[in-house]
């Protein structure tokens, strides 16, 4: 009997992505064995309370509560290439008096360096996560232990970064990778331009989905929820970075004659993102010089709530300054809900799969495009929940994902 193929995939930020992508990997194949490691969740360990999901629940020797001693972690700081990053993080720990946050993030980093250094051996394949803080020595000792390597691009790490040190590094980590993935044909190029025609060689454009059970929500509940025909529902990005864009959207929003803004309800989600108090603060204002009727959400929905609100959308309107392709778009778009984006937006897997969004490439155009919108409202393509399933359905990109891992190993 052949011996199973071990699997890690370290993410942050993700989990709420990675963990149920992994449960579907799991029911998918008997030959793989996935295990998840978060180096930023409290205890660096993914377990079973997380999400019932996977076959292998990845843990470290009594979950990562070790008792440093100072030479241990000095000795660990100067060992690092880059041990100046955790001198400025001290340093700023005690001038902003947040000394206890600013350890936290150095002892992060030291569970990643445990995890890779103790554990490294019982996988075959090492599947990293985002590419913001290029963990380049860890993954050049993973190759040396002769371990294949997949990094994936999730958005604005890739589309987002501009600055030569920061590509820069993120090229030294792709040295190592045996496979590079992206969500879009779009971002693929961006990969050939950034890093050159060796990486785009190795890169594969594949989703990694919205789960089974969201998705049937979703449907199931637009079938028994009947929108709201009083009031036009507008919503404007679905967080609270100001790389969403609210206020150069609401500015052009102000712009609509008065009798148009009277008919209008504007859903603006602030439950999670960057965004502080005071930009969340100064969209709410700029909002409701023109605008009577407004939801400026700043908690998390539950399920019922979100699932609520996502139905009475009439109209999205998402022109961030990078995405890959969020998920409230698919959702949305399940929904029967029209889309305005910007023309800018790596979205051409949508038009490779007949989806038709309706882009503009200026904030300008918004003003018009949204007023020939509650003019001429259209029916949406009714083909469109088949196309949209197509595209993110795991029973889809679970064979895609399992099929490049399974070639890595030949």
């Amino acid at each position: 009997m052949a011996e199973k193929i071990n699997v890690v995939l370290v993410g942050d930020n993700e989990l709420s992505i990675i963990l149920p992508f992994v449960n579907e990997l799991k029911a998918s194949s008997c030959d793989i064995n996935f295990s998840v490691y978060n180096p930023y969740h409290v205890s660096g360990v993914v377990n079973e309370n997380s999400l019932n999901s996977f076959s292998t629940v990845y843990k470290l020797n009594a979950e990562l509560t070790y008792t440093l001693t100072a030479a241990q972690l000095f000795t660990f700081l100067l060992k690092e290439n880059n041990c100046y990053k955790y001198i400025k993080a001290f340093i700023k720990g005690v001038l902003t008096l947040q000394l206890d946050k600013e350890l936290n993030f150095i002892l992060s980093d030291y569970k990643y360096h445990l995890f890779w250094q103790n554990e490294l051996k019982k996988y075959n394949i090492i599947h990293h996560q985002t590419l913001f803080e290029p963990q380049i020595d860890l993954l050049r000792i993973a190759k040396q232990e002769n371990k294949k390597v997949i990094v994936s691009f999730w958005g604005s790490d890739l589309l987002n970064t501009f600055e030569i040190s920061k590509i820069k590094k993120q090229a030294d980590l792709l040295s190592y990778a045996d496979v590079i993935t992206v969500q879009s044909d779009d971002m693929r190029a961006v990969v050939s331009n950034k890093f050159g025609k060796e990486n785009e060689i190795k890169t594969e454009d594949v989703l990694f989905g919205i789960p089974f059970k969201s998705l049937k929500s979703i449907i199931d509940y637009r079938e028994r929820y009947l929108k709201e025909k009083s009031k036009l529902v507008v919503q404007v990005g679905y967080n609270s970075s100001p790389t969403q864009n609210h206020i150069k959207i609401i500015t052009a929003l102000n712009m609509l004659p008065q009798s148009i803004r009277n008919t209008i309800q504007l859903v603006i989600p602030m439950g999670y993102g960057d965004g502080d108090q005071e930009y969340i603060y100064k969209v709410k204002q700029i909002s409701s010089e023109h605008f009577s009727n407004i939801i400026l959400n700043t908690a998390y929905l539950s399920q019922e709530d979100y699932l609520k609100r996502a139905a009475s959308i009439d109209l999205y309107i998402n022109m961030p300054e990078t995405d890959a392709g969020n998920a409230t778009i698919y959702e949305t778009l399940l929904f029967g809900t029209q889309v305005i984006t910007g023309s800018w937006l790596p979205y051409s897997n949508f038009k490779k799969n007949n989806i038709n969004l309706k882009t503009i490439d200026s904030f300008q155009e918004l003003t018009f495009c949204v007023e020939e919108f509650v003019n001429n409202n259209k029916e949406l393509d009714d083909q469109i929940e088949k196309k949209v399933l197509g595209m993110i359905s795991y029973n889809i990109v679970a064979k895609r994902w399992l099929s490049i891992y399974g070639k890595m190993l030949i």
